[in-house]
């Protein structure tokens, strides 16, 4: 995880040369014929520490749709990885000075994305949070045994904050207000290879199809009239994997994040991967889940982990606000309770 996802489920716990995601929280449950007598054929392959799926409807090249993919998945990996230190993002942030830096498009593109985000939100998503996350031990580095102290939690918060990066157009360029800020895209660049993939799928000719990664999922079908995929949501608990809602996604994307796949318990507390970048530390209300559907899963992507970060009250206040499509999990004395946005209970099946 790192950057707010980092900051939730999609936290990077440090492979060398690839990004590492948490486990998804979503999955395919099942959806009729998406065209009478048609076939369906999937694909499926490692990427960015997790696993890619992407499921066709029709006959088309599968082998050659595969090789298309990966070309993605790679250039993905060489503008956003920080695992690969000649990647266009690693190459930002080893930058020694608080100047413009000339960037690919791609990265532009992602890097105003978060910011966007970031804006929006309030700072509950943050692509600078790294340093914090790194603090309570879920990045990178060594395990931690004790909460790290309010002053280094102050320090490591001196270096992030959305207001410390700037980015222009025509070039592309970004700058960062200090030459130790760390920007990691994570929780958004998951979402963003799978939007190249599904346009990819599109000027191939394809016009059904669910691509997957890690649990950010974007689906499309040909017609209104074709049988929507369904999505399950997971019943956010520890333990065999059951599901709490499934969805009708039609064409559009969906990710979620959750806290109880990522977490460690330290001098009888429990700490949860999901860090507010405003405070430096665990989240700790009860919001256990949130899942978004966006137009796409960068959006998706990056919402799931604000709205986690925001807690079940502020979270569904924003999203209600802004239009945001949200579904909320939240542990209560008598179990599991749901709350949707206005704009996701059209989505939901059961």
């Amino acid at each position: 995880m790192s950057i707010a996802d980092c900051l939730t489920r999609r936290m990077m716990l440090g492979q060398a040369g690839r990004l590492v995601m948490a486990a998804p929280l979503l999955t395919l449950v099942g959806c009729n014929d998406l065209v009478a007598n048609s076939t369906r054929s999937s694909f499926s392959g490692a990427t960015m520490g997790t696993r890619y799926r992407v499921t066709v409807g029709g006959s088309h090249d599968q082998a050659a749709l595969q090789a298309g993919v990966v070309q993605i998945l790679e250039n993905m990996n060489d503008r956003l990885s920080t695992y690969r230190p000649d990647s266009d993002l690693s190459q930002l942030n080893a930058t020694p000075e608080a100047s413009w830096v000339k960037v690919s498009p791609e990265l532009a593109h992602v890097m105003a994305t978060a910011l966007g985000i970031s804006r929006a939100s309030g700072g509950a998503f943050d692509a600078t949070v790294a340093p914090v996350v790194n603090l309570w031990g879920f990045g990178p580095g060594e395990p931690v045994v004790r909460s790290p102290g309010d002053k280094r939690i102050a320090a490591a918060l001196a270096r992030i904050g959305h207001h410390q990066l700037d980015i222009k157009d025509a070039p592309a360029a970004i700058r960062k207000a200090r030459r130790d800020v760390h920007i990691d895209l994570s929780g958004v660049g998951k979402g963003y290879a799978v939007d190249r993939i599904a346009d990819y799928l599109k000027r191939a000719g394809v016009e059904d199809f669910l691509v997957d990664i890690g649990g950010d999922m974007r689906a499309h079908r040909s017609s209104p009239d074709k049988a929507a995929w369904r999505i399950g949501i997971e019943k956010p608990h520890i333990g065999p994997r059951t599901l709490q809602r499934v969805v009708n996604l039609g064409s559009g994307a969906i990710a979620t994040s959750g806290d109880y796949r990522n977490f460690y318990e330290t001098g009888g507390s429990v700490y949860s991967h999901i860090i507010d970048p405003r405070s430096g530390a665990p989240v700790s209300h009860n919001l256990a889940s949130v899942t978004v559907v966006a137009a796409t899963a960068e959006q998706a992507d990056g919402w799931s982990t604000a709205l986690m970060v925001m807690g079940p009250d502020a979270g569904l206040e924003l999203a209600d606000s802004m239009g945001l499509s949200a579904f909320f999990i939240s542990r209560t004395g008598n179990g599991l309770a749901d709350r949707p946005s206005r704009e996701f209970n059209r989505f939901l099946v059961s």
